[in-house]
């Protein structure tokens, strides 16, 4: 049985006004032809940010595994009091937005999981979140390099 890995682990800087640098990034994940896993989104050093979105692209063999409901996407405990939002694009990738209308800001550890299915064939190992952008509570706005997973 051929087995899947998706080292899907990037850091991603995203730059706000104060002096550290915010991290976000995915875990590795395993998995079988066909099987069923979460990819684990964690986010550290957001002591600013009150706001993100990202394009999801994952890699060819990889899909999510439920198209509702937000995509099944969950939100972890360093979202707190926020909101999600998945849109899907027309090319295969969605458009995720998270929130707080209250301005809450984001707290370290695990931000969201992503829940995921992989395909019968091996595919391509490389995903990215894309376009990203983040916002303070003092409606700072900021376009944030791509990250690649590899």
């Amino acid at each position: 049985m051929k087995t899947r890995i998706f080292n899907l682990l990037f850091a991603l800087l995203l730059i706000s006004s104060g002096a550290t640098a915010q991290t976000l990034s995915v875990e590795n994940i395993t998995l079988a032809p066909g099987a069923t896993g979460t990819l684990a989104v964690n986010i550290s050093g957001a002591t600013q940010m009150t706001a993100l979105q990202f394009t999801l692209e994952l890699p060819s063999g990889l899909s999510l595994a439920q198209e509702s409901n937000e995509c099944g996407i969950v939100l972890g405990s360093a979202a707190g009091n926020h909101t999600i939002k998945v849109t899907p694009l027309a090319n295969g990738e969605h458009l995720v937005v998270l929130y707080s209308i209250e301005q809450k800001r984001f707290g370290d550890g695990p931000l969201l999981t992503i829940p995921v299915v992989a395909g019968d064939e091996p595919g391509e190992t490389v995903g990215a979140l894309s376009s990203v952008r983040t916002a303070t509570v003092g409606a700072v706005s900021r376009v944030c390099p791509s990250a690649t997973c590899t």
